[in-house]
């Protein structure tokens, strides 16, 4: 499977800053549409740099969406239930042209088969080749990449562990002026430009609720942060009182930045979702006892471990990765988006199996309907298969998500009829 899985707010004021942001958005999200969506790789990083490129054509999508259609979609189906697909993730590396391209071919396909389509994002992986529009290299400007500490150590490359062998970009500095500006000329100018362009398109032609949405965000994160941090005053002279804290800020702007430029190009805000990968509170709980703070901090993918607050903001809906564990992580979600949102969330990646190392995963405590139920029953918008018609190459998610019982699952959710959650 070419991306299956990566891997509590503390203090009051950023509360008190989601809340008003969020009370300020307009109104009420109209009534939404329900979609069961399966991901589609639209390619690859290259093993030598981490660069990414597109490896799958229109025809690829389109045949890959035909296969969906023909095992999933049931005679009769709920018209507010509707089968789709996610197309990404769509990176920086890809540049201008062909960022457009995968958008348009997604697009094509969603009309020609009558299925949703999503586009997902790439949002701090795939950098390596992302320029400005006069060919300028974003990561030759200075300031572009993190610091390892106070002492301005440039961060290594990027090293997620389920792509192995395989050194990516470093990351971002979210907080330079470079990498702030380039992402409002990518999101708004680029891609939003470009989906709100297709999204026309679906409307002239009344078919809108074909167009599930954007996921801007691949497992948002942060490593280190230290050179964002310095971006906002702080030094080795003059600490954060809340070091994790204030890198969960950063990271929550970060998130925000992207979703506004989205919504800046005409995107309406239920149709924009973040993608979060956040731990249940009681595993953080644990490792905080078996982990001190500082060991936490050097562990990839830390800063979105206990902060379910970073995926909301008032430009966009949250969005998690939800893999089954006992539900635990079911209900952090219900709660941050209790706390945080309004009601109507993503689940932006999953699949009814739990991960283990290597890319294998293990039988789900849950059977489907339940896994289904987990989402659509408790306000998710979007459910995102991954895992499903990518070939043998998803190894175990494939099997589950291809199982029999996930595809009576699936023609339940769509027919229309209710989801029976196993109280067991």
């Amino acid at each position: 499977m070419p991306f299956p899985h990566g891997c509590a707010l503390r203090l009051l004021a950023p509360v008190l800053a989601v809340m008003s942001i969020l009370a300020s958005a307009v109104a009420a999200d109209p009534p939404t549409t329900q979609y069961l969506l399966f991901q589609m790789a639209t390619g690859g990083p290259e093993p030598s740099s981490g660069a990414y490129h597109r490896a799958s054509s229109k025809a690829d999508f389109l045949r890959t969406a035909r296969h969906i259609a023909d095992a999933v979609r049931p005679g009769p189906s709920d018209p507010d239930r509707i089968l789709g697909f996610a197309v990404g993730p769509i990176a920086m590396d890809q540049g201008e042209d062909d960022a457009r391209s995968v958008i348009r071919d997604a697009f094509d396909v969603a009309l020609a088969t009558d299925m949703a389509v999503a586009l997902h994002l790439d949002d701090y992986m795939f950098w390596a080749r992302a320029r400005w529009p006069g060919g300028r290299l974003l990561r030759a400007a200075q300031g572009t990449i993190e610091w390892k500490d106070w002492s301005k150590t440039p961060a290594g490359g990027l090293e997620p562990g389920y792509m192995q062998s395989i050194k990516l970009a470093p990351q971002l500095c979210y907080e330079s002026p470079d990498v702030r500006d380039f992402t409002t000329y990518w999101t708004r100018d680029v891609i939003g430009q470009e989906i709100k362009k297709q999204f026309d398109r679906l409307v002239q032609a009344g078919r809108a609720r074909l167009f599930a949405g954007v996921i801007v965000g691949w497992e948002s994160n942060l490593n280190y942060g230290y050179c964002s941090l310095s971006y906002l005053g702080y030094s080795a002279q003059n600490l954060p009182a809340d070091f994790d804290h204030e890198r969960e800020r950063i990271l929550q702007r970060h998130i925000e930045r992207w979703a506004k430029g989205v919504y800046d190009a005409g995107i309406p805000r239920h149709l924009i979702f973040t993608h979060s990968a956040s731990i249940p509170k009681r595993d953080y709980d644990k490792l905080s006892v078996l982990r001190s703070r500082e060991q936490i901090r050097q562990m990839p993918g830390s800063t979105a471990f206990r902060a379910f607050w970073t995926a909301f903001n008032g430009y966009s809906n949250a969005g998690f990765t939800g893999y089954p564990d006992e539900d635990r992580r079911f209900a952090d979600i219900y709660d941050a988006v209790a706390q945080y949102g309004r009601g109507t969330w993503a689940m932006a990646e999953g699949t009814n199996a739990v991960p283990g190392p290597n890319g294998t995963a293990a039988r789900s405590p849950l059977d489907w309907e339940t896994y289904l139920a987990r989402s659509f029953n408790h306000g998710a918008r979007m459910v995102n298969i991954f895992g499903g018609f990518q070939g043998n190459q998803a190894g175990d998610f494939q099997r589950a998500a291809e199982s029999e019982q996930a595809f009576a699952a699936y023609r339940k959710f769509l027919q229309g009829d209710h989801l029976v959650e196993d109280k067991k």
